[in-house]
């Protein structure tokens, strides 16, 4: 596939799953937005209590996050290990992938007051800036996206749940 479009495509994909994310976060505070539907019908239909529900999710999710993370420099450890990365490399993409992590969680209530086509503009200008970043460091940006340019996972986070192929 052309990297013109696969880059592009792959930060949109991260974005809305970042977002995606963030929203249900949001929807599992009870406090502000009340239990999630998936939340609330596990409550009623098996007698649980709210609270332990939401810290299933919230352990739960917490722990894919370790993973994927703990993942995310392995392959980086790996890559500099090999000498395609060198260790201040890494250190800038790990720094980068958390600047831009909490940068779209404070943002998430301004992705979802866009039209579609602000969105998308704002995706692009986020990727331009990505790539110069990437440019201005000498690193490839596929190390930022933890390898995965060549497999279909990243669908899984805009609802499509199994992979493209299957």
């Amino acid at each position: 596939m052309n990297k013109k479009i696969l880059i592009p495509a792959l930060l949109v994909v991260v974005s809305g799953a970042t977002i995606f994310g963030t929203s249900l976060v949001r929807a599992q505070d009870s406090s502000t937005r009340g239990p999630s539907l998936l939340i609330q019908n596990l409550v009623e239909k098996f007698n649980l209590k709210e609270v332990d529900v939401e810290e299933v999710f919230t352990s739960t999710r917490n722990q894919e996050r370790t993973q994927m993370q703990a993942d995310f420099e392995s392959r980086l450890t790996d890559a500099v290990s090999s000498g395609e990365l060198t260790e201040a490399q890494k250190q800038l993409i790990l720094q980068k992938h958390s600047e831009l992590n909490d940068k779209q969680i404070q943002g998430t209530d301004e992705w979802f007051n866009l039209s579609p086509e602000e969105r998308r503009a704002k995706a692009d200008s986020q990727h331009q800036e990505l790539e110069d970043w990437a440019n201005s460091n000498g690193i490839d940006l596929k190390y930022f996206f933890q390898g995965r340019a060549g497999d279909q996972r990243g669908t899984r986070g805009m609802g499509q749940g199994r992979h493209l192929g299957n």
